[in-house]
């Protein structure tokens, strides 16, 4: 399992996004999701897309962006869970504050 971890300082609005690629030939996939708030009132939303933002001429800002409806204003600390497979998540964070993001998806080492 490969761990990504993104952390956000107390003047960084994420309006745009990060956005962590997943890899969706795992034969089980499973992606856990954690939203750590550090301080201030950041609101978090997470989304996912079915389109390959690696493929050449594709971005992050040109494919379909969904939300995970567990994951939407997120304001506190949570953890969620993504099983149908995608090909990326991304987390937006309109607001400032401080907040560790946590992303780990099985079988990856």
């Amino acid at each position: 399992m490969r761990l990504v971890t993104v952390s956000t300082s107390t003047s960084t609005v994420l309006i745009n996004g990060i956005v962590v690629p997943l890899d969706i030939h795992r034969d089980d996939f499973n992606v856990n999701i954690g939203i750590s708030k550090v301080s201030g009132t950041p609101t978090i939303n997470v989304q996912f897309t079915m389109q390959n933002i690696l493929e050449q001429g594709v971005s992050a800002g040109n494919v379909t962006w969904f939300p995970i409806t567990a994951l939407t204003s997120v304001s506190t600390t949570l953890a969620g869970t993504l099983t149908a497979p995608a090909h990326a998540v991304r987390f937006l964070q309109p607001e400032v504050g401080d907040v560790r993001i946590f992303v780990i998806q099985a079988g990856l080492a």
